[in-house]
């Protein structure tokens, strides 16, 4: 039921256009996975950032580089630790993973706690490199864990290195609902040498692509939002002349045949999975460099 409402309903998303609207004022919600690890109140990921949740034995773990790994579904899956955690020695332990740029990391926790919906909004800013924030779930102070953090570190993310931006100041507009993989991958490709510009709608986002004062080199938009989806982002502003040649590249949850026909006809460059951090890196420095020898 978390991973669904996460994801949202697909069945519904190609009718968004041909049924009523009726906006409420209310909060944006996530659902969280509720963890205890270390010293402090309880902690918590946004649960659409979550692959699976996994009981490994102490015996399993392994050295790789001098880091803890075990065998896991074929791969050697790192394990990675919050500040203050250490890793059981004998006995059962509790890991959540990760699965990114075609890799995958175990963060190591002491207990599951829950699935809960909350506000999505942050209601204090964090102050450790390790957490986005705090919010109030379930009536208590969580602490919500940066993923990016336990990414940053993954050999995928040498391909910044190899693979970035073709030049300084390429302007980026990034349209995300969800502001957990909102501020992952901005500030992977801001790493990657983009000037990224984030709008959480796209309403916002079309607002901000048909602004005569910035041009975009380059835009990546989710494709399933409420209210207005990718589609109808992507078809509104290929009503600018200026923006006709703009790359535009869908970064999905889901990708499926009807997604890649519309996409098609629409005239995007591709559909990227928003766990292939790496795939969105490549294929966007191709599409801007492209669009630049065109002009």
């Amino acid at each position: 039921n978390g991973v669904a409402r996460a994801f949202g309903d697909h069945s519904n998303s190609r009718h968004e256009e041909e049924q009523p609207v009726v906006q409420t004022v209310r909060e944006k919600r996530a659902s969280f996975l509720v963890f205890h690890a270390g010293p402090g109140g309880p902690k918590a990921v946004p649960l659409e950032l979550v692959s699976r949740l996994e009981v490994i034995d102490a015996s399993q773990i392994e050295l790789s580089g001098g880091e803890q790994v075990i065998q896991y579904r074929g791969e050697l899956m790192r394990l990675k630790l919050l500040p203050g955690t250490a890793l059981p020695s004998e006995g059962a332990f509790e890991v959540v993973v990760f699965t990114y740029d075609r890799r995958t990391i175990g963060m190591v926790v002491d207990r599951i706690a829950d699935i809960s919906e909350a506000p999505a909004d942050l209601k204090l800013a964090g102050t450790a490199e390790h957490l986005l924030g705090s919010t109030v779930i379930a009536e208590r102070t969580t602490d919500i864990v940066d993923v990016g953090y336990l990414l940053r570190d993954m050999a995928a993310d040498a391909a910044i290195i190899n693979h970035r931006a073709p030049r300084p100041g390429i302007k980026l507009l990034i349209v995300e609902d969800s502001p957990f993989f909102r501020q992952l991958i901005a500030r992977f490709l801001t790493d990657a040498g983009y000037d990224v510009t984030s709008a959480s709608s796209a309403a916002d986002g079309l607002a901000l692509a048909l602004n005569s004062q910035i041009i975009f080199d380059a835009i990546v938009t989710d494709i399933e939002m409420p209210v207005h989806d990718g589609f109808w982002l992507t078809e509104a502003i290929r009503t600018d002349q200026r923006m006709w040649r703009t790359p535009i590249i869908a970064y999905a949850s889901t990708v499926n045949q009807a997604f890649r026909l519309r996409a098609q006809e629409l005239g995007m460059r591709a559909i990227i999975l928003k766990t292939d951090r790496e795939g969105l890196l490549v294929t966007l420095n191709q599409q801007v460099a492209t669009s630049e020898e065109i002009v």
